[in-house]
């Protein structure tokens, strides 16, 4: 097969997909508890947006090799890893955009390229940790092509549970699920409370079921016995049918905000690739992070991850005197000014000795240079507009008396918390009829 043929599906299905999924907004209440979700979904559509993007630059005519599938099959296994114990995970979004896209590009390789991948399923090439298929100890069905939306993971992602397939029992009037150990025992395995709720949460449907089961679990005679086995097969008849999940939002199991802080946790292990672009970044910020979070956030970013995403195509200092960022959402452009400070110290820092204007307001290493003097407090960093306002006139000033002002004295920035950026101008030697130091005001 031809990689053109395989440039040609994967950039159909991106196509059909990415535009149905949901763009990360930290300011929109619809997402307070799917941010994450969206921005992981946007950023795996960009991981292969950059695949095809790769494939592209190699001849179309080639056949299709071992090295091509291998990108594919670890970008599903690499994304398990970031998705996995969360509310992004297959089983509880079954039918998202990212996860439809996933699941099709995995029936895709298992069905077109078993030469290359072997005998396998699509769910274990979605969810690589899973070691069992089956219900453990019954003769339940191999849930290996089966859509996600019909099982629960326990809580290490070793193994299924499959609903409809569980034996419930009153303990103290409190319902509790297991399963047997093995076939043909009678020992059985209690669900951890984590487990249990997760099942019996997992959507209306399968509330209902326990809400009706439960009452007859009392009094376990022939004639509830019946009603029960009923339940149960009527729950699984109806999660038998795909359209169930395929056309409505019907799964509410959740990994509550644990879920939420691992998925966050592991977006950030990529932070330099996570945002799309700086709007997204600041999005982010200023609508996620207090702003005594931003300095370790930003931490986190080589020095070219940040100018690539912050800066995007254009240089540092075109960024920095900028205006187009501004929303006049005070939170955003505060972290707007933020990161403008942050990406030209770093950039500047490393210069040394200032050769130009705009240079000596960060540069220097004499005491007849300007220097940065930079006072951290403990509880973190604050920028204020104004500040920046101030030090924006200073780089795109071209009055040569400031030049000349500037070259016999120290500056300094002090940031503080929740007040302004002070800037100080300490001359090193006190002319006649001259104050020792002043405040530089717009």
């Amino acid at each position: 097969m031809k990689l053109k043929s395989l440039i040609e599906h994967l950039q159909d299905k991106l196509d059909e997909h990415e535009v149905n999924s949901v763009k990360p907004d930290a300011y929109s209440p619809n997402q307070r508890e799917t941010y994450f979700n969206n921005l992981e979904a946007d950023y795996t559509f960009r991981i292969y947006r950059s695949i095809v993007g790769q494939f592209k630059k190699e001849d179309g005519e080639k056949e299709i090799s071992a090295d091509h599938i291998k990108i594919l099959t670890d970008s599903l296994k690499n994304r398990w890893s970031r998705i996995k114990s969360s509310d992004a995970s297959y089983s509880i979004e079954a039918t998202s955009s990212v996860n439809y896209f996933c699941r099709q590009l995995a029936s895709y390789l298992v069905t077109q390229h078993q030469s290359f991948i072997g005998h396998t399923s699509a769910n274990k090439l979605l969810m690589p940790t899973v070691k069992r298929w089956r219900n453990p100890g019954s003769d339940a069905t191999d849930l290996s092509n089966a859509w996600p939306h019909r099982f629960v993971l326990d809580d290490k992602n070793e193994h299924v549970y499959e609903l409809g397939h569980l034996y419930e029992d009153l303990r103290s009037s409190k319902l509790v699920l297991s399963y047997k150990i093995r076939s043909g025992s009678k020992e059985t395995q209690l669900l951890s409370d984590a487990e249990q709720r997760r099942v019996m949460n997992h959507s209306q449907l399968v509330k209902d079921y326990y809400e009706k089961v439960k009452p007859l679990l009392k009094y376990r005679d022939d004639k509830n016995e019946k009603k029960i086995t009923a339940l149960k097969f009527s729950l699984r008849d109806e999660l038998l049918d795909n359209g169930y999940v395929k056309n409505s939002n019907t799964i509410k199991e959740a990994y509550g905000s644990a879920g939420q802080d691992l998925l966050k946790k592991n977006l950030l292990e990529d932070v330099d690739n996570l945002f799309a672009d700086r709007e997204q970044l600041l999005d982010y910020m200023s609508g996620k992070l207090m702003r005594t979070e931003w300095k370790e956030f930003l931490n986190r970013f080589s020095k070219d991850g940040l100018r690539k995403v912050f800066c995007g195509g254009s240089t540092v200092e075109a960024t920095v005197i900028s205006d187009d960022m501004k929303k006049g959402v005070l939170m955003h452009d505060l972290a707007a000014d933020y990161c403008k400070v942050r990406v030209y110290w770093d950039d500047r820092k490393p210069k040394g000795k200032f050769a130009t204007t705009k240079g000596r307001f960060f540069g220097g290493a004499k005491d007849d240079d300007i220097e940065l003097a930079v006072i951290e407090y403990e509880n973190g960093l604050t920028v204020d507009r104004d500040a920046i306002k101030d030090w924006k006139k200073y780089v795109e000033s071209k009055d040569p008396k400031i030049a000349e002002l500037m070259r016999g004295e120290r500056w300094s920035i002090r940031y503080y918390i929740n007040k302004s950026i002070e800037t100080t101008v300490e001359k090193n030697a006190k002319p006649e009829n001259d104050a020792t130091s002043h405040k530089v005001k717009v």
